[in-house]
C-alpha cells in the first residue's frame, strides 16, 4: 500500500505537459471600438495631397468592433508558418517577385519572402522586417494555418476596419500617424537621423512613390497612431480581405466586407495616405506588399 501512494505521488508530481501546440510568436491584437467614419479621400488635388479617384467619392460607413494586430506580419512569424508547413508561396511556385524601384518595376527572379526589398536574401538577424513577396492567397493561407494553431479566428481585415484602424480615432486625418509631427519615434533619435540622412533611393531600391524614406522599415520605428497601431501607412502595403470596386458602385454602410466576387483583391497602406487604395491579382507578389491580421473576437 506504501508503494502504491508513493507511485501515486511520483506520478502526479511530475510537470504537466499541454496537448496543445504552440504556436511562435502568436500576433498581439489591438482591440478597436467601432463606429461610423467618412471613408475615403478627405482632401483634393488642390489641396497638395496626391488624389486617386478611387479614393472617391468620400462615404459614411459603419464598422463593428473588431481586433487588428499592433504590427504587420514579420518575416520570423510567416517563416514558423512556412516551417511548420512546407509551405511554397506563389513567388516560389512562379519563381519571380515584382521589383519597384524608382518609378519603374522589373522581375526579381528566384525573389520571394526571404528576401529584402532590393531582392537579396535577409540574414536570420533581420527577420523583424515585414514580410513581403507575399500573394493575397498566402496571407490567406498563413491565417488559416493560424486559426488551426490557436483554435480562434485570424482573418484579414476587411478594407473598411483597415481604413477606420488607420485614422487612429481620429475623423479627419490623412496619415496614419496623424496629420502633424516627426514620422519616426522621437525617442530613437538615432534611428531618425540615420533615415533622414539617407537617400530616397537606398540601394537602387524604393523612392517616395512607396514611403517617405525610399525602403522598408523594420516594424515599431515609427510613432502608432491614436490606437497604438504601427506601420499602418508609409512603409508596407497590406492585403485586405475585399475584392476591389469602385466607390462609386454599391457599398454597404454597415460593417462592408466588399464585392462578393471580383478579379483583384485591395491593399492599404504602403503610401502616406489613409484612404490610398491599390489592388492586384490574389497571387500577385512585390517588394512592397505584405499584411497584417485582425479578428472579430478572441
Amino acid at each position: 500500500m506504501a508503494r502504491l501512494l508513493l507511485l501515486f505521488y511520483f506520478f502526479i508530481s511530475l510537470p504537466q505537459f499541454s496537448t496543445k501546440k504552440s504556436i511562435p510568436d502568436e500576433p498581439e491584437l489591438v482591440y478597436i471600438k467601432g463606429g461610423t467614419f467618412q471613408m475615403g479621400q478627405l482632401r483634393t488635388k488642390n489641396d497638395g495631397e496626391e488624389y486617386s479617384s478611387s479614393d472617391q467619392p468620400v462615404h459614411s460607413v459603419t464598422v463593428f468592433d473588431f481586433y487588428i494586430r499592433k504590427h504587420v506580419i514579420t518575416m520570423a512569424q510567416f517563416k514558423g508558418f512556412v516551417d511548420d508547413q512546407n509551405y511554397k508561396t506563389d513567388a516560389e511556385k512562379e519563381g519571380m517577385s515584382t521589383i519597384y524601384f524608382s518609378d519603374a518595376s522589373r522581375i526579381g527572379k528566384d525573389v520571394n519572402w526571404r528576401h529584402d526589398e532590393d531582392g537579396i536574401a535577409r540574414p536570420l538577424s533581420d527577420y523583424n522586417y515585414p514580410v513581403i513577396h507575399v500573394s493575397y492567397n498566402d496571407a490567406i493561407a498563413y491565417c488559416q494555418w493560424l486559426n488551426k494553431k490557436t483554435e480562434k479566428k485570424y482573418r484579414l481585415p476587411t478594407e473598411a476596419e483597415w481604413e477606420y484602424a488607420a485614422r487612429g480615432g481620429i475623423k479627419e486625418i490623412n496619415h496614419g500617424w496623424g496629420n502633424e509631427g516627426t514620422l519616426v519615434k522621437d525617442e530613437n533619435k538615432a534611428v531618425e537621423d540615420t533615415l533622414m540622412k539617407e537617400p530616397l533611393s537606398k540601394k537602387g531600391g524604393w523612392n517616395g512613390a512607396y514611403n517617405s524614406f525610399g525602403y522598408l522599415l523594420q516594424i515599431g520605428k515609427q510613432k502608432p497612431n491614436g490606437f497604438g497601431l504601427y506601420d499602418m501607412t508609409n512603409n508596407v502595403w497590406q492585403w485586405c480581405f475585399d475584392w476591389y470596386e469602385p466607390y462609386t458602385s454599391y457599398y454597404a454602410q454597415h460593417n462592408p466586407m466588399g464585392a462578393s466576387m471580383g478579379t483583384e483583391r485591395v491593399y492599404r497602406g504602403g503610401n502616406k495616405s489613409v484612404s490610398k487604395r491599390r489592388s492586384n491579382l490574389p497571387n500577385f507578389c512585390a517588394n512592397n506588399l505584405g499584411f497584417r491580421v485582425a479578428s472579430s473576437s478572441q
